[in-house]
């Protein structure tokens, strides 16, 4: 055997070796991107339940949610000041939530399914009817501190009335508890 079989021989041993490292490292970056897709859901999931849990452990946000039941078409005006003042911070934690659900959806780390599960919830945010024209307004007032994509995003599902068919204790139920985690075996 001479010098260039040898070679020719190596050659092709060490193009079958690159080739099979850059399948190895395709399947470990497709394992790596599930990985984070998986930590992104847990991290999001996370993030609903502790706004959700505020009405769970605050008496006085219960007692708030409690009177958004008694009084259909609730206004400012129906809300103490500091009750509106407390109403105004959870709505935008809610919505700061769903801005972030929003921005991993875009670049990829929330896949398309989810998302919208999300719109579906945000729906039924906007359009619980007993809070239906504070959240409106609120959101009007608020948007411009949010992301533009996000912002376009809420105002075509706000009006969407996916969620119209439910009774209006289960709407209630869904904005009080932002539609979330803990509202879902409501939903189904």
């Amino acid at each position: 055997m001479n010098w260039d079989a040898i070679g020719s021989i190596a050659e092709l041993l060490s193009t079958v070796g690159v080739i099979l490292a850059l399948i190895y490292l395709a399947i470990q970056v497709r394992s790596s991107s599930e990985m984070n897709r998986a930590v992104v859901r847990q991290n999001l999931a996370d993030a609903i339940r502790d706004v959700t849990t505020v009405g769970l452990e605050d008496d006085a946000f219960s007692n708030m949610v409690h009177k958004t039941g008694i009084f259909p078409n609730l206004t400012p005006e129906k809300l103490a000041p500091e009750e509106e003042t407390r109403y105004l911070r959870w709505f935008v934690s809610v919505l700061r939530v769903y801005e972030n659900v929003y921005l991993q959806y875009r670049t990829g780390l929330y896949e398309p399914e989810y998302w919208d599960t999300t719109a579906g919830r945000i729906s039924g945010f906007f359009n619980a009817s007993n809070v239906k024209h504070l959240t409106h307004m609120y959101w009007d007032r608020m948007k411009p501190g949010f992301n533009t994509g996000f912002v376009s995003e809420v105002d075509k599902y706000k009006n969407d009335l996916r969620f119209s068919a439910l009774p209006p204790k289960t709407l209630l139920i869904t904005s009080a508890l932002l539609c979330g985690a803990g509202c879902s075996y409501a939903l189904c």
